[in-house]
């Protein structure tokens, strides 16, 4: 995953797909469980996978849905966190939070970024836990 841009760049050449076309979906460690924040633009923000792409891509300028599965434990390593099973908290609410960022995502690519924001980012989807 840490090398994701490889792979979005041939993709977008392949199939001609304009980088204000693409919607990077990822984890974010920084945000509870739950949180969505969509972007339009930014920093990579510390995950290597969305430095990989804006690498490949040549821009910031990439649409962005940060999906927290957060908070990291102080001391765990971010990838060991990320890559370690779900508590049976965090597993019960997942489903939940999954639903949430597929519509996050399907707004955005139906009524644009911003209105998709303006829903998305304002609302607490799941809990801190």
């Amino acid at each position: 995953m840490n090398e994701s841009g490889r792979f979005v760049a041939a993709f977008a050449h392949y199939h001609k797909i304009e980088t204000n076309r693409i919607l990077v979906c990822f984890d974010d460690v920084a945000l509870p469980l739950g949180r969505l924040r969509l972007r339009p633009q930014g920093s990579a923000g510390g995950q290597k996978g969305m430095q990989s792409i804006i690498e490949a891509l040549g821009t910031q300028e990439i649409a962005r849905l940060r999906i927290g599965v957060g908070p990291q434990p102080a001391g765990v390593d971010s990838a060991d966190y990320v890559l370690a099973p779900f508590t049976p908290l965090q597993e019960r609410e997942l489903s939940s939070v999954l639903e949430s960022a597929a519509s996050a995502a399907q707004r955005a690519a139906r009524d644009g970024l911003p209105a998709a924001m303006s829903e998305f980012n304002r609302e607490h989807h799941g809990s801190s836990a």
